[in-house]
C-alpha cells in the first residue's frame, strides 16, 4: 500500500534558481519579503544585506516555490507595479547574461496572461435588464 497523505499546510517551499537566458513562468502569490541577514564574512568591510524573496507558483509544473529576488528585479517590479499590485499576476522572468561593462545582471520581465483564467466566449453580448421593456 502506498501512502498518499493530504497536505494540510506547506511549511517550506523549494527555492528556484535562475539560469542565464532561461525564462521562468510564474504567478506571484504574495508580496516580496526579506530573508534572514547572513553573518558578516571575516575580513569584509561591508555589512551583509538581507536577501529578498517572493512566493510563486511555477506555471510549468504548478508547484509552489520561493524565488530569490535580485535587487534589480525588485526595483523593476516595484516601479512598474506600485503598492504590491504584482501579487496575483503572472510573469515571464529571464535573467540575461551580464555584459562586461555592467556591474549588474539585467532581467527581462513580461506580464503574461494567466493560463488558468477562464476564457469568456467571444461575441457573446448581454442585454441589460433595464432595456428589456415592452
Amino acid at each position: 500500500m502506498t501512502l498518499a497523505p493530504k497536505v494540510k499546510k506547506i511549511v517550506t517551499r523549494p527555492v528556484l534558481r535562475f539560469e542565464k537566458e532561461k525564462p521562468f513562468y510564474v504567478r506571484v502569490l504574495a508580496a516580496m519579503f526579506t530573508g534572514a541577514i547572513p553573518k558578516q564574512r571575516p575580513g569584509s568591510s561591508r555589512a551583509p544585506v538581507a536577501p529578498w524573496f517572493v512566493d510563486v507558483t511555477n506555471l510549468d509544473d504548478k508547484s509552489e516555490a520561493t524565488l530569490p529576488v535580485h535587487p534589480k528585479l525588485k526595483e523593476a517590479l516595484e516601479k512598474a507595479y506600485p503598492d504590491e499590485s504584482y501579487v496575483g499576476k503572472c510573469f515571464s522572468i529571464t535573467a540575461k547574461t551580464r555584459q562586461r561593462d555592467k556591474q549588474f545582471t539585467p532581467f527581462h520581465i513580461a506580464e503574461i496572461e494567466d493560463p488558468d483564467a477562464e476564457e469568456k466566449p467571444a461575441g457573446e453580448v448581454l442585454t441589460p435588464i433595464a432595456s428589456k421593456r415592452r
